[in-house]
């Protein structure tokens, strides 16, 4: 015989208290997650539509041919002939050499081609010159795949824009112009990748002249960024540069100056110049070639490596004609780091025709310049494009306002390094 046991109302009262609670609960986390997830859908929505709104900040440019060129080991690179049909309306002499220009890191093409009248490539072509322009495997758009998205493209690193990107395009350009030699203008990492390759992957024979703008030999120290080099390279990160200065392109201001400072001096680069830049210029930095930056950073003064060998000894034979640019308060490449470069460029070659220049005040520019405005600041025609220009065409430096450093001894080497001010003690200057 079964029995039944009825529960106390009391103990029935809590069971229904409990059930009702834990149902409470359970709608509240539901409802929790739900505003969670529809606040975030809101916001993602607003900032898309946002970076739609503010695509009119781009500047289109024309380019008498674009072509894709796959690369052995799979990468792809992009090469665009700026306007050769206009020679014959140039101003000047006209120079059958051609020129390629290369860009820096977490850029594109447009880093040498920023606005019609911001463009050194331009400016070239105007003086009858046939420009072309290389976009390196690191300043094309990753792919929309999950995995490149957040670690960048696997085949992105110096080491393969060395071995395949820069030689292919000297080639190509030389094939396509039927010339047997060409000029270089390079900025950053393009100087850094021609350090890495002149007379390793790319015969120094085939190059005229080279003007090398804000183009480090050695790393900075890069403080907390470099404990990143404690992960694998296939974990390291891309950052998202694109992103972050698209954001921002409408109000540059809104970010602290400091920030900008790091990359090009805010007070040396016209409004719309800078709007349009920030939209134009930036990439993502692949992971790969992010952690090659960190550990040349980490390690031994900052020494850049290929496949563990050292860069800099390798350019002791080279006798190419080359002129050296550097800002004076560049905080990602100080003046010594530039100079570094410029010390080892044939520097067992007995005469080799060289030439150093400082880009600031005190040597007589119109304002401080920093890292990426040598390439889009408010005077750069006069300051700068004039003079390398006419390096490039003849062979001859005249400058217009700034001093020229040729040949630095200990004590003056020193002074180098004293105008490599740090961008936080530029940042103190009531003048800043």
């Amino acid at each position: 015989m079964k029995v039944h046991v009825q529960p106390a109302p009391r103990q029935l009262a809590w069971c229904v208290l409990a059930y009702r609670a834990e149902a409470l609960v359970k709608n509240l986390l539901i409802l929790i997650a739900a505003y969670w997830v529809l606040i975030h859908v809101v916001v993602l929505g607003l900032w898309w539509a946002h970076l739609r709104f503010w695509r009119r900040l781009g500047v289109t440019l024309p380019y008498e041919a674009v072509e894709e060129l796959v690369m052995p080991d799979g990468g792809v690179i992009e090469l665009r002939r700026v306007g050769r049909s206009q020679l014959e309306g140039a101003e000047g002499e006209v120079s059958n050499v051609p020129v390629l220009m290369i860009h820096g890191l977490a850029m594109n093409h447009r880093n040498h081609d920023t606005s019609e009248d911001f463009s050194f490539a331009r400016y070239l072509r105007n003086e009858g010159r046939d420009v072309w322009l290389l976009t390196l495997r690191s300043g094309r758009a990753a792919r929309r795949h999950p995995r490149e998205l957040l670690f960048g493209n696997p085949t992105t690193d110096f080491a393969s824009m060395v071995q395949h990107d820069l030689p292919v395009a000297v080639h190509e350009v030389l094939a396509r112009t039927g010339q047997p030699q060409l000029d270089v203008a390079v900025f950053s990492m393009g100087g850094m990748l021609l350090y890495a390759g002149l007379d390793r992957t790319v015969d120094s024979k085939l190059v005229r002249r080279a003007a090398v703008f804000a183009s480090p030999a050695k790393i900075r120290p890069l403080g907390a960024l470099n404990l990143s080099r404690f992960l694998p390279r296939s974990l390291a990160l891309s950052v998202p540069m694109t992103l972050m200065t698209r954001s921002f392109a409408f109000a540059p201001r809104l970010v602290p100056s400091l920030l900008w400072r790091r990359l090009y001096n805010p007070r040396n680069v016209d409004a719309k110049v800078e709007r349009a830049m920030l939209w134009d210029v930036w990439q993502d930095i692949p992971g790969r070639l992010g952690n090659d930056f960190v550990r040349w950073s980490s390690t031994n003064q900052g020494e850049l490596t290929v496949d563990g060998v050292p860069v800099l000894p390798g350019l002791a034979n080279v006798t190419v004609p080359a002129c050296f640019f550097a800002g004076s308060v560049d905080w990602l490449a100080p003046i010594y780091t530039v100079h570094a470069g410029f010390e080892a460029w044939g520097h067992k070659a007995g005469k080799v025709d060289k030439h150093f220049v400082v880009l600031g005040r005190q040597t007589g520019t119109c304002d401080e310049y920093g890292h990426c405005d040598i390439a889009f600041g408010r005077h750069v025609k006069k300051e700068v494009f004039e003079p390398a220009a006419r390096f490039l065409r003849s062979g001859v430096l005249r400058l217009p306002a700034s001093a020229t450093v040729t040949e630095l001894h200990e004590a003056e080497l020193h002074e180098v390094r004293e105008l490599s001010t740090d961008y936080d003690a530029v940042n103190a200057s009531p003048a800043q």
